[in-house]
């Protein structure tokens, strides 16, 4: 593995999980896939080895590719849609007791 591929929170992590992570990846799709892969989802290396055998290969290139369609996105503009979608909801939950309170009055 190269040192491109940085895991966030080393400290949290297994070494197991990394280790065993890398390998699957690599007896998945071959190690220039898989690192192209990690670089994409580092987080992939978190994953507990046995779980991850488990997935298709197709899903985790998905998921990575979700992943780096995400981190492409300025970081406020994310908080600015956590803030609406969370704004959104609490109206629609407000509405929704009101209604309540409406009809039992």
């Amino acid at each position: 593995m190269t040192s491109r591929v940085r895991v966030v929170l080393p400290y949290l992590n297994k070494p197991y999980h990394v280790d065993g992570s890398w390998r699957i990846l690599t007896e998945m799709m071959g190690e220039e896939e898989a690192l192209a892969v990690v670089n994409k989802n580092p987080g992939l290396l978190t994953c507990n080895p046995a779980g991850l055998k488990g997935a298709s290969v197709g899903d985790i290139k998905r998921a990575a590719m979700l992943v780096e369609i995400v981190e492409a996105v300025p970081v406020s503009a994310r908080w600015g849609l956590v803030a609406v979608v969370t704004a959104g909801f609490t109206v629609l939950i407000g509405n929704g007791l009101l209604d309540s309170w409406q009809l039992a009055n």
